[in-house]
């Protein structure tokens, strides 16, 4: 499958040509990557298998910076530790050398959007592995600023076509800001990125993404001592996972959390206590189940 992607790019020395054009598996991730990251990491894992980086980066550096940082992304979605962070940074200064004025890069959208992409793979290692928030945020907003582009954001007039992996890229962006701000007690800002976050995931018809960000308003808000607002965002998030038949062990879990705070606000401080630790035990499993993969 390699050799073929390889003699594909070599065919191709004028333009620049991306895996998921060219390798039918790779392309499988990027389809399956966001409503099902397990089966993307799935593929991702058989594919790594017979992928020689450093073959890879001999022939195409472009094809190179887009795997690392696809790798990166699918670790990050499966909530697996990013393994690969030095590749990742240095995925992203190819990209930025490919290109370097971002004035530039709306000539060819697909480069433009891999641009966006990279900051954003290089602002959650900054973030979440080296620690270097302030640099992790100026990455997300240069994302945005992309993105903001590719959506005809900065037109009088709307003039972008509507695409909706656009709309979720700039709602994972506009929601990793919203965290920014919730961990600094900015609410007012929290709030307006989530906000704009669902908007986005409105436009592609993403509940999930939806519940998700009315899940954090109502962590906002009881950061802020309202319990009141904090329980309607929970229950609205809550609703729409019943609707969506969500099943995995994070949704269970907050789901418990919630009940038990409702609970507790209704005076039942036993049967809160109670669900607490039965969720407490939930997440310990599944620590020790991640664990046990991690070393595996």
């Amino acid at each position: 499958m390699l050799l073929l992607v390889l003699a594909v790019s070599c065919q191709n020395a004028n333009k620049e040509v991306f895996l998921y054009e060219v390798d039918p598996e790779i392309s499988k991730v990027y389809a399956l990557k966001e409503a099902h990251p397990d089966s993307a990491m799935s593929i991702m894992e058989a594919v790594s298998d017979t992928v020689d980086e450093e073959a890879l980066f001999a022939r195409s550096k472009l094809q190179y910076a887009e795997y690392q940082i696809l790798l990166a992304e699918l670790n990050y979605k499966n909530f697996l530790p990013i393994t690969n962070a030095d590749q990742v940074f240095q995925a992203f200064g190819i990209m930025d050398s490919i290109l370097p004025r971002t004035t530039f890069l709306f000539g060819n959208r697909n480069l433009a959007f891999q641009k966006a992409r990279a900051y954003y793979g290089k602002a959650v290692v900054e973030e979440l592995k080296t620690k270097q928030r302030v640099l992790a945020f100026e990455d997300y907003l240069k994302a945005l600023w992309i993105m903001d582009g590719l959506r005809g954001k900065r037109h009088l007039f709307d003039i972008s076509d509507k695409n909706a992996e656009y709309e979720h890229f700039t709602g994972l962006i506009y929601n990793r800001l919203a965290w920014f701000f919730y961990t600094y007690d900015v609410w007012d800002a929290s709030l307006e990125c989530l906000e704009k976050s669902s908007e986005c995931y409105k436009a592609e018809n993403n509940l999930l993404g939806v519940a998700t960000n009315f899940e954090l308003m109502g962590d906002v808000m009881l950061a802020q001592g309202d319990k009141v607002e904090s329980m309607g965002y929970y229950r609205r998030s809550d609703s729409i996972h019943e609707r969506l038949n969500t099943d995995n062990i994070y949704q269970h879990f907050s789901s418990l959390i919630h009940r038990a705070l409702d609970l507790y606000n209704a005076g039942e401080k036993h049967a809160s206590y109670d669900l607490l630790h039965h969720a407490l035990e939930i997440s310990r499993s599944e620590e020790r189940r991640v664990g046990k993969e991690c070393r595996s």
